[in-house]
């Protein structure tokens, strides 16, 4: 997922639309993901602040990829048992019983009490995943997730700035005079996420179909999980294919795009108030002082997070239904490939009531918030340092 990221200004402040004069020093720049180094906020004649303008030139394909990759591969590394614990949520089978411990049947005499739910719960998840809690299994379906993962993140980011390129570009209407953002900005993203999101099914419905087989401990590994979609047919694959990408994918991928992209300005500005009551310390300082990763990575965290966590929490809460038919779609298919999703539902509901459809929905947000709040920070911090030592060795070539 395309963010913005701040970088050094090359040759001072390019002036903005909407007739706003830049100013003669460079102040800090702030760059969309789609544009060159502009100001990020200007002066007006009566010492005013004016929006921001930005251009729509996208950054260098190749960094994109590399960032996207090295993101998507330390995030999905480091919190991928959340993942697998949430699927495990959502396939608990409630009505099942688990048999009484020795200490538990103690318990139950000298208690009063029943158990909680909670605890209850927890005993159902444990026996009905028994022997199956060690790191191998938490971890199981990782090298599957990374292995598709990669190439469907850089499939999907490089589909998503390519759209909104094209759109910007046939509709300059997307800012009004004033640099600020109209209506149109939210038809260009709810179009540009849809577009990623067909472009890149291809990779990402078998790898999401394999990753939740394995995680459920319905397929013993990477080899079976690949096997049942071969024996299953491509016909049975698509029937897969087309209720993930249009009740789950695409609805998520709008509401969190056009989250995070309203949400954006207002944190690019607060991060600009934060650096004028610092002194007018510059994020982009010059290109002569060092920056190392992790000084990037930490002033990019705060300001990311609230945009990117926000956009990813409120995504997970209003999809967690949906994203809990798809996993028990996917895995109740391994029985009988001709199962629908209505059959999933109606079975769901018979057994559990609507409840059975927001379960794992805790897990899910919090999966997904920690997610968006790692990766977007992550991301914009290795694409400024990438950006950073691109003009660093264009500036050095230069001059000599």
């Amino acid at each position: 997922m395309l963010v913005h990221t701040e970088q050094p200004s090359l040759d001072g402040c390019v002036e903005g639309s909407g007739g706003m004069s830049a100013t003669t020093v460079p102040p800090a720049v702030t760059a969309r993901h789609d544009t060159k180094p502009t100001c990020a906020m200007t002066d007006d004649a009566h010492g005013g602040r004016g929006g921001y303008h930005i251009d729509t030139l996208y950054a260098d394909p190749e960094i994109i990829v590399l960032a996207s990759s090295v993101a998507t591969t330390v995030t999905k590394s480091v919190l991928h048992p959340l993942d697998t614990l949430k699927c495990r949520v959502q396939l608990l089978r409630t009505d099942i019983t688990p048999p009484t411990q020795p200490y538990q049947r103690y318990q139950c005499y000298t208690s009063q009490q029943p158990p909680g739910l909670l605890r209850t719960r927890l005993r159902q998840l444990r026996h009905q995943y028994t022997g199956q809690w060690t790191p191998g299994h938490l971890y199981g379906g990782l090298p599957v997730k990374l292995l598709f993962y990669v190439p469907y993140q850089a499939t999907y980011v490089l589909s998503y700035n390519c759209m909104q390129q094209t759109l910007q570009g046939i509709d300059r209407e997307g800012k009004d005079a004033a640099g600020h953002r109209t209506a149109n900005y939210v038809w260009h993203t709810v179009a540009a996420a849809v577009f990623a999101e067909v472009v890149s099914a291809g990779l990402r419905v078998p790898m999401e179909t394999m990753k939740m087989r394995i995680q459920s401990a319905t397929a013993h590994g990477s080899f079976d999980a690949l096997r049942q979609l071969w024996q299953q047919g491509f016909a049975s694959c698509a029937r897969l294919a087309v209720p993930q990408v249009l009740m789950h994918d695409i609805p998520y991928s709008i509401i969190q795009w056009v989250t995070y992209e309203t949400l954006r300005p207002w944190t690019q500005q607060w991060k600009a108030r934060l650096e004028e009551q610092r002194g007018g310390t510059e994020l982009a300082a010059t290109s002569s002082a060092s920056k190392s990763f992790w000084a990037l990575y930490g002033v990019e965290l705060a300001r990311t997070l609230l945009s990117g966590g926000l956009s990813g929490l409120l995504a997970s809460v209003l999809t967690a239904p949906l994203d809990n038919i798809r996993t028990r779609v996917v895995v109740a298919t391994v029985r009988n490939r001709h199962l629908t999703v209505t059959d999933v539902v109606r079975d769901t509901y018979q057994r559990e009531g609507m409840r059975g459809f927001v379960r794992g929905g805790g897990m899910r947000v919090l999966w997904v918030t920690t997610n968006m709040a790692c990766y977007f920070p992550l991301f914009e911090s290795v694409r400024s340092l990438l950006l950073w030592r691109e003009n660093e060795s264009r500036l050095t070539g230069a001059s000599s």
